[in-house]
């Protein structure tokens, strides 16, 4: 219960990244979700790095 209204008012509870075409449009479904989290994976890192 409650879940979505914790992530929106807890600072940094989402993960987010800047997508690229290729990940909307080029992938389905899990292949998309893994591609994302990859992509999502490699751009916070480089935030720390």
């Amino acid at each position: 219960p409650e879940q979505l209204d914790n992530e929106i008012n807890n600072q940094n509870a989402w993960l987010v990244c800047d997508p690229t075409n290729t990940n909307v449009f080029d992938y389905d479904e899990e292949e998309q979700w893994l591609k994302a989290l990859e992509l999502c994976s490699s751009q916070m890192l480089s935030n720390y790095l």
